[in-house]
């Protein structure tokens, strides 16, 4: 017989189906364990006649269905787990009668409806946990009257309204988490009244005016996270009180005023973001003194002046966030004894001057952003002991100089923006060792020779752009065609010359080509047809010839096809008209003859044709076939100004 059970336990199993009503029976029960098995359906009513319950423990099943009613019988129950099931509907008011109730987890679920003030009646209750379900509403004020609340977990359901101040009487809380919601309005100055709180996580709702001064009075306060709310107004210096603050992030609010050299006292801080706000004037040098400091993000401010030298203290350091900013000055040498760095991005600023030759000395960091700046200079070898470095980002800034062969020592680089500066000189054929390398950007230089055969060996490389040099010479390596992982390669604007490789009809994945502006001679090869991922082709102002390839048309990806201002001769395969997702079709100023063929009517997304200037067939009676009279933007036309007519 079973009727004289007191403990159940099978959790962990395999177990499925529903609970069946008789086990209300086992009036002896004391302790029920069946969580982390597959049960499912409903939760019997009879569980309610369970008088001697005192731990019932659900969690990680499949049940369903309201929570019944009945289980606010259960006067001597201390904890109810049914975290991570699929219950629903609102939460029986009848909870609010288990009056020795310690802890109730109805986390990850999908209840719904506001609280029922009933809750105000859990006297002894330490732990509510209702975090990840769909309930809405204001908090009731009844909450304020659980004196034993250790832990307020509600994030991530659809809570509105404003925080009651009766939250200020938890004397015993340590832990809330109410992020993830749609609370608003002023947070309580009561919550000062919380001693014991040590984390507190407010983030991503609708908070709104100023900090509470009365923060600063949270002396065993480990984590603050109030990030993605309205909060503006100056940051209170009284938060530089927090001694135990170990983390704290106030990013992506409208917080404005200097930042508070206060700070500078949370000698245990290991966590600062301020970032996205409207913070002004330098950055104070007092947080050089945050010798616990790892990661410092004060990003996407307004912040002028220089970068205090303070700084080079820090070092625990890892992370220094300050893009987008108005700061000025020179990158100070002393950065370069941070050994533990291993992200610094400094973009989006005014800063000059050369980079000190100490950046070699930070043998952690993998990102360098110091691009959109003013820096000037040569780049220093030192780079090149960065060995650890994976993304390096010096684009839109005044860099003079040959590049350093050193950098073909970052074996771990996978990003490499040098674009927008005034590089010159030859590009290292050691950029070939950089096996790693993802994205390689050279563009809007002034570099100069060959490029490097080398460059066929970056098998990982899937964006290539050395567009827009002017002094690039040479012919285009056949080893491109080796990049199998290519999906973007631009080398326009610059004076390739020779022969367009056959090699480049190898690279399968390559939805954008353009090697426009150029001096490239020769025929089309006809490979370029097998690229079937591909949706540009520019090729427009080089010095190409012959007819143009009938495998063109198996581009049945391609959206814009620009062979303008070439050679070509010939006619115009019909082929092209197989091209069902072209939108842009450019063809003037070529030596092209013949007609103009009737299977571009097919092409029904095309917005651009051009073909002017060339050396179509005029004779009496050519028509262009009508429904190209659709295209908003066509010239078509043998000569400047002569009109076309249209098939009937």
């Amino acid at each position: 017989s079973m009727s004289n059970l007191v403990e159940l336990a099978l959790d962990g199993n395999e177990f499925t189906g529903v609970l069946p009503a008789s086990l209300g029976s086992l009036s002896k029960l004391g302790k029920v364990y069946l969580s982390r098995n597959e049960f499912s359906g409903a939760l019997p009513a009879a569980l309610g006649s369970l008088s001697k319950l005192r731990e019932l423990h659900l969690s990680n099943n499949k049940f369903s269905g309201t929570i019944p009613a009945s289980l606010g019988s259960l006067l001597v129950l201390r904890k109810m787990n049914l975290r991570n099931n699929q219950f629903s509907g609102a939460l029986p008011t009848s909870l609010g009668s288990l009056s020795n109730l310690t802890h109730l987890n109805l986390n990850q679920n999908q209840l719904i409806g506001a609280l029922p003030a009933s809750l105000g009646g859990l006297s002894n209750l330490t732990y509510l946990g209702l975090w990840n379900n769909q309930f809405t509403g204001p908090l009731p004020t009844s909450l304020g009257s659980l004196s034993n609340l250790t832990h307020l977990v509600l994030r991530d359901n659809q809570f509105s309204g404003v925080l009651p101040t009766s939250l200020g009487s938890l004397s015993n809380l340590t832990h809330v988490d109410l992020a993830l919601n749609q609370f608003s309005g002023a947070l309580p100055a009561s919550l000062g009244s919380l001693s014991k709180l040590a984390h507190v996580d407010l983030a991503r709702n609708q908070f709104s005016g100023a900090l509470p001064i009365s923060l600063g009075s949270l002396s065993n306060l480990k984590t603050l996270n109030l990030d993605h709310n309205l909060l503006s107004e100056a940051l209170p210096s009284s938060l530089g009180s927090l001694s135990a603050l170990t983390y704290l992030n106030l990013a992506a609010n409208r917080l404005s005023g200097s930042i508070p050299s206060a700070l500078g006292s949370l000698s245990n801080l290991e966590t600062l973001f301020l970032a996205g706000n409207e913070f002004t004037g330098a950055i104070p040098t007092s947080l050089g003194s945050l010798a616990e400091l790892k990661t410092l993000n004060i990003s996407g401010n307004q912040l002028t002046g220089a970068l205090p030298g303070s700084l080079g203290s820090l070092s625990n350091l890892t992370h220094l966030i300050l893009n987008n900013n108005k700061l000025t000055g020179t990158f100070p040498s002393s950065l370069g004894s941070l050994s533990n760095l291993q992200v610094i991005h400094l973009g989006r600023n005014q800063f000059s001057g050369a980079l000190p030759p100490t950046l070699g000395s930070l043998s952690k960091l993998q990102e360098l952003g110091l691009d959109r700046n003013q820096f000037s200079g040569t780049l220093p070898g030192s780079l090149g002991s960065l060995s650890k470095l994976r993304i390096l980002n010096l684009f839109r800034n005044d860099f003079t100089g040959a590049l350093p062969t050193s950098l073909g020592n970052l074996a771990e680089l996978q990003d490499l923006r040098l674009d927008r500066n005034q590089f010159s000189g030859a590009i290292p054929s050691s950029l070939g060792s950089l096996s790693k390398l993802i994205h390689l950007n050279l563009s809007l230089n002034r570099l100069s020779g060959a490029m490097p055969t080398s460059l066929g060996s970056l098998a990982n490389l899937e964006t290539l752009n050395i567009s827009n040099n002017k002094q690039l010479s040479g012919a285009l390596p056949s080893s491109l065609g080796s990049l199998s992982k290519l999906t973007f390669l631009s080398i326009s604007g610059n004076h390739l010359s020779g022969a367009l490789p056959s090699s480049l009809g190898s690279l399968s994945k390559l939805t954008s080509l353009d090697l426009s502006r150029n001096q490239l001679s020769g025929a089309l090869p006809s490979s370029l047809g097998s690229l079937s991922n591909l949706k540009s082709l520019r090729i427009s102002d080089n010095r190409l010839s012959g007819a143009l390839p009938s495998s063109l048309g198996s581009l049945s990806k391609l959206a814009h096809l620009d062979l303008s201002d070439n050679w070509l001769s010939g006619a115009i395969p019909s082929s092209l008209g197989s091209m069902a997702a072209l939108e842009e079709l450019r063809l003037n100023y070529n030596w092209l003859s013949g007609t103009i063929p009737a299977s571009l009517a097919s092409l029904t997304k095309l917005k651009t044709l051009h073909l002017r200037y060339n050396r179509y067939d005029r004779l009496p009676g050519q028509c262009v076939p009508a429904a190209l009279s659709r295209v908003s933007d066509n010239d078509m036309g043998p000569f400047h100004q002569e009109r076309v007519r249209f098939c009937s």
